[in-house]
């Protein structure tokens, strides 16, 4: 493990026409020196990375490296994770930005504030939450703007379930639910050091959000079930996650009526995930 060094893993798939500005604000950070970068090529049908690779390869460390087939961002940013050695982590999309030009500063100095952190999440800038950084900072749904101590990860063998939707919701929860003592913490930094770019032809956007409804709602539900079942092993008693699970249900009960009024043609499958996870997670 390389000490103090950054590692900023970018998940790309048809991402040639933002890759420039996503790089560029990497290369202008003020301790670029100290940061490594890894493109996961997600079996791209169009061409590699490596004109991008070779454009900034005088001014910081950056490699690219391809899956061996298409399996969605978590699992691509999970390779590029295996595949690098920085005592640090953090996830850039191909399609966004980092905000300042020390935001990679930001995080690392906050996460070494104590030794007792193992995460330093921090807001960003392109939704809604513009507005309300410290609401945000605490948001375990997005990777926007979080850094992960390396070691942290590996001692509790932290990783992306393999699905293609809300990924990151598992990812994040089981860092929740194990930085939830004095000697394992999570740093909230109340500032935005990422850019959000919301772009109208994404994946979850096209098709009037018909992604959202048959992917992202399920992918979800999966996901807090895998991160559940996997902090158990660890902490079998936890308040939060038994307080999570029941908070979960009611949430489970409004996602299933947004169905019933927007989508009902999707209502079933819907239906068939709130039992798997009444009785994966909910049920004695």
């Amino acid at each position: 493990m390389r000490k103090d060094k950054i590692d900023v893993i970018i998940p790309a798939f048809k991402a040639h026409s933002t890759m420039m500005r996503c790089l560029s604000s990497i290369a202008c950070q003020t301790i670029i020196d100290d940061v490594s970068v890894t493109i996961v090529n997600d079996c791209c049908p169009e061409r590699d990375y490596s004109d991008f690779v070779k454009m900034f390869s005088s001014h910081m460390e950056i490699q690219e490296i391809r899956a061996a087939k298409n399996g969605g961002p978590g699992v691509a940013r999970q390779l590029g994770i295996d595949s690098s050695d920085g005592e640090f982590i953090t996830c850039v999309d191909a399609d966004d930005m980092l905000y300042k030009v020390d935001a990679l500063e930001i995080l690392r100095k906050e996460i070494r504030t104590d030794e007792t952190y193992m995460a330093a999440w921090a807001s960003f800038l392109g939704t809604q939450n513009s507005s309300d950084p410290e609401k945000f900072c605490r948001n375990p749904v997005w990777m926007f703007g979080k850094m992960y101590r390396r070691k942290f990860l590996e001692k509790y063998r932290v990783r992306f379930n393999e699905t293609r939707a809300n990924e990151d919701t598992g990812f994040n929860h089981i860092v929740l639910y194990l930085c939830n003592s004095d000697k394992e913490k999570i740093r909230y930094v109340n500032d935005n050091v990422y850019c959000y770019i919301k772009r109208p032809d994404s994946i979850t956007r096209i098709n009037h959000g018909q992604y959202y409804h048959d992917q992202c709602i399920l992918g979800g539900i999966d996901n807090m079930i895998y991160a559940i079942e996997f902090v158990k092993q660890y902490r079998p008693f936890s308040e939060m996650i038994l307080s999570d699970i029941v908070g979960y249900i009611v949430h489970l009960y409004y996602w299933y009526a947004e169905l019933l009024q927007n989508a009902p043609e999707m209502s079933f499958q819907m239906w068939e995930y709130v039992k798997k996870f009444y009785h994966r997670c909910y049920k004695p």
